[in-house]
């Protein structure tokens, strides 16, 4: 299953969220949060394999806690989500290190095939580490 941490000031857009991948039984929800500061620490706890992550909350921009998620979650995929959809923001979160960049405004159906993607390529980077550790 991958794992996934919902980051959005809104509580309403993270409900949604999780209304709606709670369809997808690949998919599995592993927390919620409104503020960078409480996501570091879920991330911490659960290890998700994929944040979906706004730009903006109230402690911090979604782009400059990136690097603390990182440490939380090393392994995890960051998918920037926002209706700030501008070529700088997407240059900015790019570099910053997110793994993708998608507007709200997006058909979610293309939201669901980066989960599935990159939610792939952290399991199996997990999973190596894991192996690793074994040996």
């Amino acid at each position: 299953m991958i794992r996934v941490l919902l980051v959005d000031d809104d509580e309403r857009v993270r409900r949604g969220w999780q209304m709606r991948l709670a369809l997808e039984p690949e998919i599995g929800v592993v927390g919620m949060a409104g503020e960078l500061a409480v996501a570091v620490a879920v991330a911490a706890d659960s290890q998700p394999h994929v944040i979906l992550l706004d730009i903006k909350l109230p402690d911090i921009s979604g782009i400059s806690g990136m690097e603390r998620l990182r440490q939380a979650a090393p392994h995890c995929a960051i998918i920037i989500i926002t209706v700030y959809d501008s070529a700088v923001n997407r240059e900015q979160a790019l570099h910053a290190g997110a793994d993708a960049f998608i507007s709200k405004q997006a058909n979610f159906d293309e939201l669901l095939v980066l989960i599935r993607q990159l939610g792939a390529e952290s399991v199996r980077s997990q999973v190596g580490e894991v192996k690793k550790a074994d040996r």
